[in-house]
């Protein structure tokens, strides 16, 4: 099977999850000998990328018209059995160019929805839901990460769910793995070993949930707990996120990192006793969580979509009965005081290696493709 792969930008350019995924997907399609074609953008000339699009900093104009010409490119030069795109806006000038080919679409979240809770004006938030129902319903099949995202896709850009497939994200279990020592490892990342550790591993958006967690490590504080809790990453969010902390006295308590580098990421989830993933809305996965349990580390979440279909198999006690603040502290001091039952490293990493290898989630997703292949084979009925 030859298969296009439409993504947004190179990892190496912009790391985050969408392209971390496509990464990881596109490494386990080839090993399962699928002829597989990248296309996306890099403004490094990443050479893992098959087709440069062109520059990830051009602007939109420029990357709807560089897709469409390298749509038609490689349909006319490789002729692709099946099409694949993982952002609506970079499948949308091309949906004309591979009309006859089977098209999956990747929905990896709600483009427009993410927007309006990040304060976009209603008429770019309308215009991207545009986009985005042109998109899915052209689509064969669409694959989402959970049931949560299956029912919005659905419920809120009207896809029919006879189309839409369930396939999880996947995880590089070669690369996140348990450590040895977990002071061997804080001592590599320069993070003090007398405290109990959580870590986040979060963009600093607002729903994202940091402020909630930071207020949840006030009241955990107040209860008498000490112990440390490290935010990774960066966001429009992280000036008023360190202030808030410091206004809640939580200086000696919390550390923002910033971004870590990315091989050192998977000693970032190993090095903690917890991850938490606070997330208050449109959370269709959580790659965080995944490579948390594949490093040997339990994951906290909330309840908010595709995360309790993540970690209620492995144990239900790790979803918090909501995503307020008071929520978490409950569940922060109920980790801290041994009442939350902690699934051991072992037991975290044999649970990640047997749902989300990315051997199994490229096979599930092989199994759309050739669906959607032989969907467009198919004779009509008259």
């Amino acid at each position: 099977m030859r298969v296009l792969e439409i993504g947004m930008s190179s990892f190496a350019d912009e790391p985050g999850g969408l392209n971390r995924m496509v990464e990881g997907l596109v490494g386990g399609l080839r090993a399962r000998n699928a002829d597989v074609i990248t296309a996306s953008f890099s403004d490094s000339g990443d050479p893992s990328v098959d087709l440069l699009l062109g520059p990830h900093s051009a602007s939109m104009a420029a990357k709807l018209r560089a897709v469409r010409r390298g749509a038609r490119e490689v349909v006319r030069d490789s002729r692709p059995d099946v099409v694949a795109a993982h952002f609506a806006p970079y499948a949308l000038p091309a949906l004309d160019v591979i009309r006859g080919h089977p098209f999956v679409f990747h929905f990896h979240g709600p483009w427009s929805l993410e927007s309006a809770f990040e304060g976009a004006h209603p008429l770019v938030v309308a215009a991207k839901r545009l986009v985005e129902r042109r998109v899915y319903r052209a689509a064969d099949r669409v694959i989402v990460l959970s049931s949560a995202f299956a029912e919005m896709a659905t419920s809120r850009f009207g896809v029919h769910r006879d189309r839409i497939r369930i396939v999880p994200g996947g995880v590089d279990t070669e690369r996140f793995v348990p450590v040895r020592s977990l002071a061997d490892a804080r001592q590599r990342l320069g993070w003090e070993n007398d405290l109990p550790v959580f870590v986040t591993v979060r963009r600093l958006k607002r729903r994202m949930g940091i402020e909630n967690l930071l207020e949840a490590c006030r009241t955990t504080l107040d209860a008498g707990h000490r112990f440390r809790l490290f935010v990774v990453g960066s966001g429009s969010e992280g000036e008023s996120l360190r202030r808030r902390a410091s206004s809640l006295g939580l200086d000696e308590t919390v550390r923002f990192t910033g971004p870590v580098e990315d091989v050192l990421l998977p000693l970032v989830y190993a090095a903690a006793d917890w991850s938490v993933v606070p997330t208050v809305d449109l959370e269709g996965f959580g790659l965080v969580c995944v490579e948390s349990l594949s490093s040997g580390t339990p994951c906290l979440v909330t309840p908010v979509g595709g995360l309790p279909e993540i970690v209620r198999p492995l144990e239900p006690a790790l979803v918090c009965p909501g995503s307020s603040s008071e929520a978490l502290a409950a569940h922060l001091r109920a980790a801290l005081e041994g009442r939350l039952p902690a699934p051991s490293p072992q037991r975290c990493r044999e649970y990640a290696l047997d749902r989300f290898a990315w051997a199994a989630v490229a096979g599930r997703t092989i199994e759309v493709y050739r669906e959607a292949l032989e969907t467009r084979r198919a004779p009509t009925r008259g």
